[in-house]
């Protein structure tokens, strides 16, 4: 089984896909299930984290669509994003997942995107109060939603498209 992980490039991105990818491993043992874990995204600080827990890497280039004014979005929006996504539908082909894991976060929409062209499923996670951009652009084309808190679950709940699809 192919299971990609993505995210942004912080440790509250990071650790949660690590714990995700050490109970799944946790499962393939006792299940007899052979897996290949996988991250797409922007992994500079956490690159040998995620390969001491059995988590190959491969980085996506990261555009972060800031919402504010900064001379970085005339760098980031027209070139790095469409190459960011570019580079995800090719990565995405050629390791072609059973399923992705989506953290949210920059980089993590290229990804997201590509899953779907592809038509693989997608899980959504977001451990924060209120759902970052890239989750809020990426949920209607999720399998799954999960939440850590009964104020985001019902923030999502009140939408009719997603009422089926959030776990807490």
């Amino acid at each position: 089984m192919r299971i990609l992980f993505t995210g942004g490039g912080t440790g509250g991105h990071i650790y949660p896909i690590i714990a995700v990818a050490e109970e799944l491993q946790k499962l393939s043992v006792e299940k007899k299930i052979e897996m290949d874990l996988r991250y797409f995204g922007s992994p500079e600080m956490f690159r040998s984290v995620l390969e001491q827990n059995g988590i190959g890497v491969s980085k996506i280039f990261s555009a972060k669509l800031r919402r504010y004014f900064d001379l970085r979005n005339f760098l980031d929006i027209p070139i790095l994003l469409p190459l960011s996504v570019i580079q995800a539908f090719w990565k995405v082909f050629w390791f072609m997942p059973d399923v992705l894991f989506s953290k949210g976060g920059p980089g993590s929409l290229p990804v997201v995107l590509a899953c779907r062209f592809y038509c693989v499923p997608i899980i959504i996670h977001d451990s924060d109060t209120i759902i970052g951009l890239a989750n809020r652009l990426a949920i209607y084309w999720a399998k799954r939603i999960a939440v850590s808190f009964d104020s985001t679950a019902k923030t999502l709940l009140e939408n009719e498209k997603l009422s089926g699809k959030v776990a807490l």
